[in-house]
Order: C-alpha cells, then sequence, then structure tokens
C-alpha cells in the first residue's frame, strides 16, 4: 500500500473539505489577518461578474499600489478602441528620384510607434530588413546617393515617463517607447572587471554611437549598476565590479533607431546595395516636399498577440506603446504619456465606473504613483467580461494559472490549474494579482493588493495562493 500517495489524497481532501466549508468573507477576513500582514496596505475584492456586486471584501475602497496589474486596464482600453485586430504599421519611403539602379536621395524610415518591430517575442513576424532588401531589389536599386534616417516624430521627446524612477531607466524593463522601436529596444552588455575599470566591453548587438562609460568606484564586491545618461546616448556603469566575474547584463537601447539603420545598411551591403552617406539615425526633416514613394508597408502581429504577450511577458514597453495608440486612433497627435492616461479615465468614465479610485500615470504600472481599488479593478474587469472584441474577451487573452502565469507555488498543480485567469503585479514592497475564475467563463472576479508587508515575497505570493484556493477550491 502506497502510504505516502494515500496521505496526500487525505490531506488535499482536508484542503478542499475546508474551503467549501469557509464563507468568502471568512477567507478575506482570514487572509487579512495574517500577523506577516499587521503593518501592510490591503485592498481585496472579490466580485460577482452577473450582477456585478461585491461577495466579500478587504478595505476594497483603499487605492494601492497596483505594479503590473495596470496592464489589464490598458489591454482593456486598447480591445475598445482598437479591436483585437488592430496592426502597427511602419513605412519605409524615398524621398527622392530614381534613376536608373540609383536613388538619388533618401530612404526614410517613417516610425508609428510598433513596440514589436525586430522583436524576440514574434520571430514568425515578417523581418522589416529582409523587405527593405527585398523591395529594393525587386526595383533594381544597386546605389543610393543618400542616407537612411529616421522619421520618429509620431511621438514627443523624451521616450521614458517622467513618473519613472531614474534608476529603471537603464535595464530591460524600463526602456523607453520611441516613435521607432527596435528589437525590443534591449540590448546585452557585456564586460569584465580590472580593478576599478571595465575591460572587453561589448554592446551586443553593436548601437552605433551608443557610448559606455565607466564610472566604476575601487572595490571587489559584485555591486555593479547601470545608469542611462540623460544628456547624451550612454549607458554609464557604476558601483564596484568583481574581478573574477565575466558580465552578462540585459539593458535598454536609448537609440532603437541607429540599431535598424545599422542593421539595413549591413543587410544592404551583403546585397550589394551601396549607400553613399552613412549617418545613423538621422532625424529626417517633415518640411521637405521631395518626392516620397512608399516602398514597404510594414505591419505588426495584430493587438491580440500583442495583449497576449505583453500580459504573460509584463512587458512595459509593450504596454506603453499599446496606450499611445489608443491615445492616436482617440484624436490626439503627438500624444503624450499623459495624454494616453487620460484617454484610458475617460473610456472607463463613459463605461458607467467611477474613476476617483484610479489614479493612472503610465499604461505598464512602472509608475509607483500609480493606484487603484481593489473594487475599481473587479468592476472594470466585470464590464469587460462579457464583452467580445472580433471574438476575443479579455480573459481570453490573460495568463492562466498551471499554464504561463507568475504566481507561487500552490496553484499551479491544485484543483484551480488552467482555471484562473490571472494577471500579477511586483515592484518593491507591492504584490498583486488580478484576475477571474472560472477562467474560461467569469463567474468571479477578484483583486488582491498588498503593499509594504513582513517577510519574503514568497511568503505573500503563497498566502495569496492560499486565498484563492480558499475562495474557489471547492466551487463546483
Amino acid at each position: 500500500m502506497d502510504f505516502n500517495r494515500i496521505a496526500a489524497l487525505l490531506a488535499g481532501a482536508a484542503l478542499y473539505v475546508s474551503a467549501a466549508a469557509i464563507t468568502p468573507q471568512q477567507a478575506v477576513d482570514k487572509f487579512a489577518a495574517d500577523s506577516m500582514f499587521r503593518h501592510a496596505s490591503i485592498g481585496v475584492a472579490v466580485s460577482d461578474v452577473g450582477a456585478d456586486t461585491l461577495t466579500a471584501g478587504f478595505a476594497p475602497d483603499q487605492s494601492q499600489v497596483t505594479a503590473s496589474t495596470m496592464k489589464t486596464l490598458t489591454s482593456a482600453a486598447a480591445l475598445r478602441t482598437l479591436g483585437p485586430d488592430f496592426k502597427f504599421h511602419t513605412r519605409v519611403m524615398l524621398h527622392g528620384t530614381v534613376d536608373g539602379s540609383s536613388l538619388k536621395g533618401d530612404v526614410v524610415i517613417v516610425g508609428g510607434g510598433d513596440p514589436t518591430l525586430g522583436s524576440a517575442y514574434f520571430k514568425d513576424a515578417p523581418d522589416i530588413v529582409a523587405e527593405v532588401v527585398d523591395s529594393l531589389t525587386a526595383r533594381g536599386i544597386k546605389k543610393i546617393n543618400g542616407r537612411l534616417v529616421v522619421n520618429d516624430s509620431i511621438y514627443p521627446y523624451p521616450a521614458h515617463n517622467g513618473w519613472w524612477q531614474v534608476d529603471d531607466l537603464a535595464w530591460d524593463y524600463g526602456m523607453g517607447l520611441h516613435g521607432l522601436n527596435y528589437s525590443d529596444n534591449r540590448v546585452m552588455l557585456n564586460f569584465n572587471v580590472s580593478g576599478s575599470h571595465l575591460t572587453n566591453v561589448r554592446l551586443v548587438p553593436d548601437v552605433p554611437g551608443l557610448e559606455v562609460v565607466d564610472r566604476l568606484s575601487p572595490g571587489r564586491a559584485d555591486n555593479v549598476n547601470v545608469e542611462l545618461e540623460p544628456s547624451r546616448p550612454a549607458l554609464v556603469v557604476t558601483g564596484t565590479g568583481d574581478p573574477m566575474e565575466s558580465y552578462k547584463l540585459r539593458v535598454a537601447n536609448p537609440t532603437p533607431g541607429a540599431l535598424l539603420v545599422d542593421s539595413l545598411e549591413r543587410a544592404m551591403a551583403t546585397a550589394e546595395i551601396k549607400v553613399r552617406h552613412r549617418d545613423h539615425a538621422v532625424r529626417f526633416d517633415d518640411g521637405q516636399t521631395d518626392t516620397l514613394t512608399l516602398l514597404v508597408d510594414h505591419e505588426s502581429p495584430r493587438l491580440s498577440r500583442i495583449i497576449s504577450s505583453l500580459l504573460e511577458r509584463s512587458d512595459n514597453m509593450f504596454t506603453e506603446g499599446v496606450l499611445r495608440a489608443v491615445a492616436v486612433d482617440c484624436g490626439r497627435k503627438a500624444p503624450t504619456f499623459a495624454d494616453g492616461t487620460q484617454v484610458a479615465d475617460s473610456l472607463w468614465r463613459a463605461a458607467g465606473l467611477d474613476t476617483r479610485a484610479l489614479f493612472q500615470y503610465d499604461g505598464s504600472g512602472l509608475a509607483r504613483a500609480n493606484k487603484a481599488s481593489a473594487r475599481f479593478f473587479t468592476q472594470a474587469l466585470n464590464y469587460m467580461a462579457g464583452r467580445k472584441f472580433g471574438g476575443w474577451r479579455l480573459c481570453d487573452l490573460m495568463p492562466r494559472v498551471g499554464v504561463n502565469a507568475r504566481i507561487g507555488t500552490l496553484l499551479p498543480g491544485s484543483a484551480l490549474s488552467g482555471k484562473v485567469a490571472v494577471k500579477s503585479g511586483s515592484m518593491t514592497d507591492v504584490q498583486c494579482y488580478v484576475g477571474y475564475y472560472p477562467a474560461d467563463a467569469p463567474r468571479y472576479s477578484f483583486a488582491v493588493l498588498v503593499n509594504n508587508w513582513n517577510g519574503s515575497r514568497k511568503a505573500v505570493k503563497n498566502r495569496i495562493d492560499q486565498l484563492l484556493l480558499d475562495l474557489f477550491g471547492g466551487e463546483k
């Protein structure tokens, strides 16, 4: 007889008896009374989707820092305005005249704000570099008596949201959103340390014009930091480094246009297309009125795929790109980040929601100033639950427990595996979940927002997992 298996089955049975015996409000009260939350700020809401009424809650109207759960609200706004089949467009134009096999003028890359251009997360998408080379070849153009230049004026400077923390901007989660983005606006920064100096410094791929500045201090501890130099394209390495370590850091690329131009030039050289002037990513003057001829109209993947990807990976740049596209669609010209959040707020108010509990400063949740109440989240989720957009619902695009959701260790393998749609959010002293149960046919929405607890992040995530088990583990 397998006593271990019997013990496991009995433990599971006890758990589900407990889940069935406890009321939703008792489950929430048990969670909130945990000693690790004595000094925390907590908001919990569990709502009946059909009735749009609160089933259980704890401080449901108190607004908390949201972290990346804000991405669900941005994704909802995008589905409502743009639709799931929306695509970003990046247009490549010939500026000048074609004389035989020569272009007398420039190749102009007009950014449309596409965050997915050249992305590693959409390897099946058309390659804009190959599209340009193939189109030039098809036209018989073998020489460009001009430059490859970028027009990224669809969005104003700067590329970073002013509410983001300065020490986030150089890292691979804090990259800016440009009018022209490329290769996820990320590069690898590789180097070694000798004494208090950098050695063997490499950017992979190399980005023309992007400097790496050595500001290391004496010391042997592994305490390296990277900052973005605001006055010029440069990554500044600070702190102290371990000479025994080979550093490979994923960092932000503040000049994605330069990387795209360099990639194009290399591909053109391979195809024996010569470029006379090799100035990287020069801004195109919109005032020029010479002939503009469309060479390539590059399309992004559909919005439904973009949203699914950004929610699963919690991609900040993708989300900001989606929010800006919403602002453009709603008539804002060269929209700022503030324009995007104002449009999103107006959409919720038009849906009948009270947005006084929503304090939104970006689309992604990276701004610590973002706050929302648990009740507001469930009201927004309830609104979206019964609405299809081209056959897609928000819940269809959200991560699933036990499949691709970033959660604790208790839910995967439990009775709720595959049955809960959830978006998590985390930053220093913040851990949040929002979502639906059941995932495929939501009857309940929930939001659990925890700020400033005592203990480990793993422990608080498991406490939230247990709360969801107590709430839904006994559901039939």
